[in-house]
């Protein structure tokens, strides 16, 4: 994968982190001009390539580390 192909792919993710996982708007963001299903249908191809598989766990696991969130912290809350 080219880098600008992977730096592009890499705002759509950030962008479906930060509303709510909603993938379709994450790619109209950028691509305001593609209908639903051409969205979901690209944004389903984007999150099955592994480049993009590693940089969400990589986000993922970043945020859970800096809000200090864990399983045990999770359980207790639950309690």
């Amino acid at each position: 994968m080219r880098d600008n192909t992977f730096k592009k792919y890499c705002l759509i993710i950030d962008e479906w982190l930060i509303n709510g996982h909603n993938g379709v708007k994450a790619y109209q963001k950028f691509t305001p001009n593609s209908s639903d299903e051409n969205a979901a249908n690209i944004f389903l191809q984007i999150m099955r390539k592994n480049e993009i598989t590693e940089y969400v766990e990589n986000k993922l696991s970043n945020t859970s580390n800096e809000l200090g969130i864990t399983l045990s912290k999770q359980i207790k809350r639950l309690d």
